[in-house]
């Protein structure tokens, strides 16, 4: 298992192999959950499909995406998206986008925004992007 995030289904399989019962699967991941081994929410629709199973990989990207980032190192609109972001706390799509990139995490960013509501970390907004330049 080199993967942070893995499906449940590949959860469920792991577990079989282990001996557990498929109906005590989410009273299984609840508890290493709650023993900070994975992380694991089937309360929201956007995560209940899928297991954390590295939570340090995990904390070490949401650190990738929420912290103040290098101007010098994105094309002109991305400075301004950074700069934004910087001043504002306004986290545009392309910028996310880059970020992830970045990350090798690209294919799994509504997996990642929706762990990062999940903490109260982000929020879809929708705004004028005038007020701020």
């Amino acid at each position: 298992l080199n993967k942070p995030i893995i499906p449940r289904q590949e959860a469920l399989d792991i577990a079989l192999a282990a001996g557990i019962e498929q109906d005590k699967l989410t009273e299984v991941l609840l508890y290493f959950c709650y023993k900070g081994v994975l992380l694991y929410y089937p309360d929201m629709a956007a995560l209940q499909d899928v297991v954390f199973i590295d939570p340090k990989e995990i904390a070490y990207l949401i650190s990738s995406v929420i912290s103040t980032h290098s101007v010098q190192s994105y094309d002109a609109d991305l400075q301004q998206s950074c700069v934004r972001y910087d001043n504002f706390g306004l986290l545009e799509e392309r910028l996310l986008d880059d970020l992830l990139q970045q990350c090798g995490c690209l294919k799994q960013k509504a997996i990642i925004i929706a762990l990062l509501e999940k903490f109260e970390l982000a929020a879809e907004v929708s705004v004028s992007m005038e007020y701020f330049d």
